[in-house]
């Protein structure tokens, strides 16, 4: 009652807040958009027969294509999106309309080491499967040796992984990082994962 400090420890320290950050933009967006807003995403089709369009105008909604929800994930999505089009055949071209959106994805301050992983997926305008996607890796059965990538989940098209992981012992986890450079079309996982390990999954942020 009277704004007297009753305990402090280390009040005054500097510490990145992380996912702590989750519960102020939840309240925030309880209160400004209330607990029944719905993002919508909305798609269009110009033109007709083989000079058909499809436009698709976006709203920042983060769970678009989200796997965390029946009616969100990619799979239901794409049924929708595909039983909607059939009455209009062959699509000519898909455009997404992001004319009325900032470029700037990434906040001041943001680390390095956390922009290529999946908890460094900036929220964009369009956003596909909460921007991240999964790598899989392969490691030797002896401490040191060269971790390979397996496989991207989605398939990275434009995009190659290099990787200089090395196994480390069993049961140390996943201590492996992945570098995406804002411009280049190649990335490097860095760091390790246990050793005998045949399909280790690690997520990074979609660049």
């Amino acid at each position: 009652k009277t704004g007297e400090v009753i305990f402090d420890k280390n009040s005054r320290v500097g510490l990145a807040p992380a996912s702590t950050q989750k519960v102020i933009i939840a309240a925030t967006a309880l209160e400004m958009l209330g607990k029944d807003y719905k993002y919508k995403t909305q798609f269009f089709i110009e033109g007709k027969n083989s000079r058909t369009n499809l436009i698709i105008k976006p709203s920042g909604d983060p769970t678009f294509g989200s796997w965390r929800w029946a009616d969100t994930n990619e799979d239901f999505i794409y049924d929708r999106i595909a039983e909607k089009l059939k009455p209009f055949g062959k699509i000519n071209r898909m455009v997404i309309d992001t004319i009325n959106y900032s470029p700037i994805s990434i906040p001041d301050g943001w680390v390095w080491q956390d922009i290529g992983n999946y908890y460094g997926a900036p929220a964009k305008d369009f956003n596909w499967r909460e921007n991240q996607f999964d790598v899989l890796l392969k490691s030797g059965d002896k401490i040191g040796e060269p971790v390979e990538v397996v496989a991207t989940i989605p398939k990275l098209y434009a995009f190659a992984l290099n990787s200089r992981v090395t196994s480390a012992a069993k049961g140390t986890g996943d201590n492996a990082y992945i570098y995406f450079s804002l411009t280049d079309t190649e990335g490097t996982i860095t760091g390790t994962i246990p050793a005998g390990e045949k399909r280790f999954k690690i997520s990074g942020a979609l660049p």
